[in-house]
């Protein structure tokens, strides 16, 4: 099959833009300008930030964002240690939530 392809005239990197869609296009996610992202985690802060550098961010923010809204404004707010919270520490993350959120209106 492939050698059929290389008699046909096309090169390899056209048959694989043929097969793979390429370039991906994010139809209406252009005209994204702000993201929000909230997510709890089981960690300390300083595990998620020093150590593993905030992979869910960095995720987020340069794989999906970065390629689909390149001008989005992104925010992620993190709950730390969310196994084991007092019931003041979750009405103060509900707080820094609503505070965010009011910001875009």
């Amino acid at each position: 099959m492939i050698a059929e392809k290389r008699r046909s005239g096309a090169t390899l990197s056209e048959n694989r833009r043929q097969t793979c869609n390429w370039p991906v296009t994010c139809k209406g996610a252009d005209k994204l300008r702000q993201a929000l992202a909230i997510t709890s985690l089981g960690s300390p802060w300083w595990v998620d930030r020093f150590i593993l550098r905030q992979p869910v961010k960095r995720v987020l923010k340069t794989a999906l964002l970065g390629t689909c809204a390149p001008r989005c404004r992104f925010v992620m707010l993190s709950l730390y240690r969310a196994e084991s919270l007092a019931p003041d520490k979750v009405q103060a993350f509900r707080a820094r939530i609503g505070r965010a959120l009011s910001k875009w209106a």
